[in-house]
């Protein structure tokens, strides 16, 4: 019984409360070595996670050349093609400056040819004697002859058709329905 004896003689004098206190004292280890453990994996994941951003901030540092470049290529791409636009506006807006030119000639050219045929018909005696007009064809006549004055038309019609025009006598209308008799 030698084994015994020696068993009691190392812990014979532990008592019930000796072995609670161990093993309170074991779980009062345990939990704060969890803790520990705990707040040590936390600081190092925050760790970890700061590296890496500064890695990724580090990483972006060192492609800012790269990126400066590409934003300088994206830039003379846009001011090339902003340029290609402008030009092609300027060559439609020329464009378009003849073709209202080309109108404005036209419409003064049709103006000018039915103020020269109004100018035929009521100056000459065969067909109007009595070198008159009523008010209303007066009033169209020199309507028309403002509109050929804002189309940019002048000479002849200034020098020769205008004077004539204006020495025309003014009748009054026959009728009501602006029929002549």
């Amino acid at each position: 019984m030698t084994g015994l004896n020696n068993f009691i003689n190392l812990f014979g004098q532990v008592t019930l409360s000796t072995v609670v206190e161990l093993v309170l004292a074991g779980v009062f280890l345990y939990l704060i070595y969890k803790k520990v453990r705990d707040f040590l994996i936390e600081r190092y994941e925050a760790e970890k996670a700061r590296d890496q951003r500064i890695n990724e901030a580090l990483d972006a540092v060192h492609k800012y050349p790269e990126y400066r470049a590409q934003s300088i290529k994206i830039q003379q791409t846009l001011e090339n093609e902003i340029q290609t636009i402008r030009q092609a506006m300027e060559r439609y807006q020329a464009r378009l400056d003849s073709v209202e030119e080309a109108n404005k000639r036209r419409e003064c050219n049709k103006l000018r040819d039915r103020l020269l045929q109004s100018y035929r018909y009521y100056t000459n005696e065969e067909t109007n004697p009595s070198k008159s007009w009523t008010q209303m064809e007066a009033e169209a006549f020199w309507g028309l002859f403002r509109d050929y004055e804002e189309a940019g038309g002048n000479g002849y019609m200034h020098s020769v058709v205008q004077p004539a025009m204006t020495e025309l006598i003014v009748r009054e209308c026959p009728n009501s329905s602006g029929k002549e008799a």
